[in-house]
């Protein structure tokens, strides 16, 4: 990893930017869809997804071991597989959105739970979940524990078991 990615890491932790996710909300009966036709009921809903908490990421991390861990490599399944994965695990991955998207002490309300149920189409719901998985970013996790034990940062190698091997030797050192 390179100086300048690493820093541009601590600077998007420090900063906690969020990311805006945009759903089409579905109208429910027809009183509904004429209110969002003279937009007095939103049409699109935002989501502001920040860097998730420790106690949220601790969630995720034991939800998401439900669910197959080729999950990220979306491109390279099957439709049947895709199928499957969502009929398997639908609860489950809604769970995780919903833990992302409210990123706060409580458990997610049935209110989010059934919006992101039936306001989410099977892509978004996926795109979001990958996303998730991959914002745990356990690689700057390991290299902030080696900052935090007075490891050179820089230095580290980007694969998260190297770091961990890394890591594991400072430690016996020490001892």
């Amino acid at each position: 990893m390179e100086d300048k990615e690493v820093l541009k890491q601590v600077v998007d932790n420090l900063v906690d930017t969020p990311d805006v996710l945009t759903v089409s909300v579905k109208p429910r009966n027809r009183w509904q869809e004429l209110l969002m036709k003279y937009k007095l009921l939103p049409a699109k809903r935002e989501y502001k997804i920040y860097r998730l908490k420790v106690g949220n990421a601790y969630r995720v991390s034991k939800a998401v071991l439900e669910i197959p861990s080729d999950i990220v490599n979306l491109n390279e399944r099957s439709l049947k597989d895709m199928h499957t994965l969502l009929i398997n695990h639908i609860d489950t991955i809604i769970y995780v959105v919903a833990v992302a998207l409210q990123n706060s002490r409580e458990e997610p309300s049935k209110a989010l739970l059934n919006r992101i149920r039936w306001d989410f189409n099977d892509q978004e719901l996926l795109s979001v979940l990958v996303y998730v998985i991959q914002k745990l970013d356990l690689t700057t996790f390991t290299n902030s524990i080696a900052l935090a034990r007075g490891a050179d940062i820089l230095s580290l190698k980007a694969s998260p078991a190297e770091n961990a091997e890394i890591i594991a030797r400072s430690d016996l050192s020490e001892a």
